[in-house]
């Protein structure tokens, strides 16, 4: 049961820091306008499909992540036009940044509950940083957008 859950938080979840990154791209560039939405969310749900897939075949989260940026990063380039260096760079930054603050998230659980170690891949606590890191960043992205339109 918790294996089922953790597959579908994680397609959510990388999905939506997807879409994110796709936000950050347009946002970041002058507010290009996509080929298609379909396109963006078509690469979003592949790409969450994919780190899903690679889960569940065991492969550790560094491969996975590595396989999602330069994916991500290619495809953005490709939907808006823009270079692909830049898209790369700013692909690694937000995997870094979500990253980081997944790993303090992380850390901050384990020390509320208790824990000896940090919540590993597919436990409860790292489902719950995931989820507050997504939140976050979409809270985050929602007023630095509405910040730009006042301008």
């Amino acid at each position: 049961m918790m294996g089922w859950m953790v597959l579908v938080s994680g397609f959510f979840t990388d999905s939506i820091c997807i879409l994110l990154y796709f936000f950050l791209i347009r946002t970041w560039d002058g507010g290009r306008k996509e080929k298609s939405h379909t396109a963006v969310l078509g690469t979003a749900f592949f790409l969450a499909a994919l780190s899903g897939l690679l889960f569940i075949l065991k492969v550790p989260e560094f491969p996975i992540l590595t396989v999602q940026v330069i994916l991500a990063a290619s495809a953005g380039a490709w939907i808006y036009g823009i270079r692909r260096k830049r898209a790369l760079f700013l692909a690694v930054e937000y995997a870094m940044a979500l990253s980081l603050w997944k790993f303090i998230l992380c850390g901050a659980i384990g020390v509320i509950l208790r824990m000896d170690t940090l919540p590993g891949r597919g436990t409860g606590g790292n489902l719950a940083a995931d989820w507050i890191v997504c939140v976050l960043t979409g809270v985050l992205s929602f007023f630095l957008y509405k910040k730009r339109l006042k301008i």
